[in-house]
C-alpha cells in the first residue's frame, strides 16, 4: 500500500506525526510529490488517521485510510533447519506448523500445534576401551504453543513458549554386547524467537529456538533435544 501526497515545494521534509500504521520514510516521487509505505495495523480493523507534517515549513495535513481486516486466521507452515545439544545429538530438522489466529490483544496472539523429525548418529569410544559404541536416534517432536507478535516495521518479532511431548526411536550398537533397540515418550518444553517478513502471499521466517527433553532408555539416557534454527514459509489458510 502507497500513501501520496502532492502539491508540497520541493525538497520538503515529510514526517508521519501521528498513525495507527506503520509509515516509513518519505520519498520525492516527482517534483512536490512524495511517496511513503505505510503499513496498516494488526487485527485493528476501521478508519486510521495520519498525520503528516512537513518539518522545513510547518504545515501539516491529515488523511484518513479504511482499514479491512483480509488476513486469515488459520495458517500453515512448513519450516526446515538443523538441531544440536552441541554433544551427541545433532541432525537436520524439519517442521509443520498449523497456528490460529486468537481474536484477543489486536489479533497478536496465537495458538499452534508443531509436529517436526529429526534423527541423529553418534559414534565414541567405549568405557571399557574394547572397540567403538554407536547410537541412532530418530525424533519426532510435538509442540503445543503460544506465540505473541511484535510488528516492527516491515518485520514480525514473535517470541514463544510451549509444551508437548517427544517421541523418540533410537539403536544402540556395541561389539559386545550387540544391538539395543527401544522407543521411549519424554515430556518436552520449548521456547525461542520467530521473525516473519511478508513475502508474496505469506510469510519468509526465521525461527531460532530450544528443545529440552530427557530420556531414559536402554539405548540412549540423557538430553535428546537442543538449540534450533530453521527458515520457513508460512501460508493463510
Amino acid at each position: 500500500f502507497r500513501a501520496r501526497k502532492e502539491g508540497l515545494d520541493h525538497l520538503a521534509q515529510l514526517v508521519a506525526a501521528e498513525a495507527r500504521g506503520t509509515i516509513g520514510a518519505f520519498t520525492e516521487h516527482a517534483p512536490g510529490v512524495y511517496e511513503a509505505d505505510y503499513r496498516a495495523p494488526l487485527g485493528q480493523p476501521g478508519r486510521d488517521r495520519i498525520l503528516v507534517r512537513d518539518a522545513k515549513s510547518g504545515q501539516q495535513a491529515d488523511l484518513s485510510i479504511a482499514l479491512w481486516s483480509r488476513s486469515r486466521r488459520f495458517s500453515l507452515g512448513l519450516h526446515a533447519g538443523y538441531l544440536s545439544n552441541f554433544a551427541r545429538v545433532s541432525g537436520p530438522l524439519a517442521q509443520l506448523e498449523l497456528a490460529y489466529r486468537l481474536p484477543l490483544l489486536n489479533e497478536r496472539l496465537s495458538l499452534g500445534i508443531l509436529l517436526g523429525y529429526y534423527q541423529s548418529s553418534a559414534e565414541v569410544p567405549a568405557a571399557d576401551g574394547g572397540g567403538n559404541v554407536s547410537t541412532k536416534l530418530w525424533a519426532f517432536p510435538a509442540l503445543l504453543r503460544v506465540t505473541y507478535t511484535i510488528p516492527i516495521g516491515a518485520l514480525d518479532l514473535a517470541p514463544f513458549l510451549g509444551g508437548g511431548v517427544l517421541s523418540a526411536a533410537s539403536k544402540l550398537r556395541a561389539a559386545d554386547t550387540g544391538s539395543i533397540q527401544d522407543s521411549q515418550h519424554s515430556p518436552l518444553l520449548g521456547g525461542g524467537l520467530v521473525a516473519g517478513l511478508g513475502l508474496g502471499p505469506g510469510r519468509l521466517c526465521l525461527t531460532l529456538g530450544y528443545f529440552w527433553a530427557v530420556l531414559h532408555g536402554d539405548s540412549v539416557r540423557g538430553s535428546a533435544a537442543g538449540a534450533h534454527a530453521t527458515l520457513g514459509y508460512e501460508l493463510g489458510l
